[in-house]
């Protein structure tokens, strides 16, 4: 695959990334909102929130590592 390819394919990878990256927190914040609103509104605290994991790049199977001897 030509060197050029591979960076179309870098570039789409990164940009997915930082849409699903943008989705998670917006609709965490949506989450939170909602959350808000049912205690607020119910009376009822929801004390058990779900915790968000965030995955990184670095800590996906699929992330390719590269170093400054690798290039």
């Amino acid at each position: 695959m030509s060197k050029s390819a591979l960076d179309l394919l870098y570039q789409e990878r990164d940009r997915l990334y930082g849409e699903r990256q943008m989705a998670n927190i917006k609709f965490t914040a949506q989450i939170e909102e909602i959350e808000s609103a049912i205690e607020k509104l119910g009376g009822i605290l929801i004390s058990a929130k779900p915790t968000t994991e965030f995955i990184y790049e670095d800590e996906s199977p699929d992330y390719v590592k590269m170093s400054q001897e690798e290039i």
